[in-house]
């Protein structure tokens, strides 16, 4: 469970724990709100009004962030705001397509944020001259790689194609109309129960596929 591994960091590592916790509360609620605001500017933009109408065109992190979302976050890492309510056939283009578009903005938005701020901890690693000893600008780095971290790991981990998450929209877009059709009926008959499975086999260590590409883009971005 996360926050009993990082409240056990606090105890035995207790500037490398509040770093990561205060990493933790920022991703939950920047992360997750900025990534909810993209699915609904982008579904606004391409011309659809109920993002508006529902209040959802805003950085306003109590208009995103969902309670279940941040406890699952809060428990395994892996979690989500509330979801944004948006009509496909009001967009001004092929609704598929424009659902894809739509869904691939929240992932990229996590994407962005994690560079931009991965390259603030690359810079700040470049030019600190008060030595590495330094207990600010220890706690500074730590956090804000921490929020690095987990805007990596909501951005993979939302690409997985399996409902009611981000890839499973995006992927009937990147297909063929006719294999598209099969896939949405196929998720229509499996709903969330492969989501829950998947959470199962992550929170026993299955996780890897998800793991390493966070690792890989964190030490990209970061040099950590």
């Amino acid at each position: 469970m996360l926050i009993l591994s990082l409240l056990d960091q606090i105890r035995t590592d207790p500037l490398n724990g509040y770093a990561s916790l205060v990493g933790l509360a920022l991703a939950l609620v920047f992360g997750i709100s900025f990534h909810e605001f993209s699915h609904a500017f982008t579904a606004y933009r391409l011309g659809d009004q109920t993002p508006r109408y529902q209040g959802r065109v805003t950085l306003n992190p109590a208009a995103h962030l969902d309670p279940v979302g941040m406890l699952f976050f809060a428990i395994g890492g892996f979690g989500w705001g509330r979801p944004v309510n948006f009509n496909p056939y009001a967009i001004r283009m092929n609704p598929r397509i424009g659902s894809g578009l739509v869904a691939f903005a929240g992932p990229l938005s996590n994407m962005l944020l994690g560079l931009v701020v991965g390259l603030v901890v690359r810079l700040l690693l470049l030019v600190e001259t008060s030595g590495p000893s330094n207990p600010v600008f220890i706690f500074v780095v730590l956090t804000l790689g921490n929020f690095v971290f987990y805007n990596f790991l909501l951005a993979v981990f939302n690409l997985v194609p399996l409902p009611p998450l981000d890839g499973s929209k995006i992927l009937p877009a990147l297909l063929p109309p006719d294999m598209a059709y099969k896939l949405e009926q196929f998720y229509a008959q499996v709903g969330m129960i492969a989501l829950l499975l998947l959470f199962v086999v992550m929170y026993y260590g299955g996780a890897t596929f998800i793991d390493e590409p966070v690792n890989a883009l964190f030490r990209l971005v970061t040099g950590i």
